[in-house]
């Protein structure tokens, strides 16, 4: 049982000192080169993510123009509330409008008079005409 085991290869290839460094460093290069191009397409990604998000932030309003813009629409609610607080209720409305039915239908009721008066006032001038003749 003392067999000798062989490798696969019988055939010993030898290269050179310079050769297999050469080797090696060709090797490391094409990691090197291929590690920065993942760098630089990682790099580029977060570029337009950046620019991304810059684009979005200037969109967006800043605490002073949304102050600003809270305070205009404070002061016109404000002015709703002060306007709505003086404003007529709906019974005081109601009696405001008839109020002015009744005015309409007085001031009707006067101009039949005046136009009565006028014509009886007429008539007896008339009357008084055709007597003294």
């Amino acid at each position: 049982m003392d067999e000798k085991v062989e490798p696969c290869s019988t055939k010993k290839e030898t290269i050179s000192m310079r050769d297999y460094v050469d080797l090696r460093f060709n090797e490391s290069q094409r990691a090197i080169d291929k590690a920065e191009k993942n760098i630089c397409i990682r790099m580029d990604a977060m570029n337009e993510w950046r620019q991304a998000m810059t684009d979005r932030e200037a969109k967006y309003l800043t605490r002073e123009e949304y102050r600003l813009s809270h305070e205009a629409l404070d002061g016109r609610l404000n002015s709703v509330k002060e306007l709505s607080a003086k404003s007529i209720t709906k019974d005081e409305l109601a009696l405001t409008q008839k109020n002015i039915e009744t005015s309409g239908k007085d001031r009707t009721a006067l101009a039949f008079a005046i136009v009565a008066s006028v014509v009886s006032l007429i008539s007896l001038i008339i009357n008084i005409a055709v007597k003294a003749i």
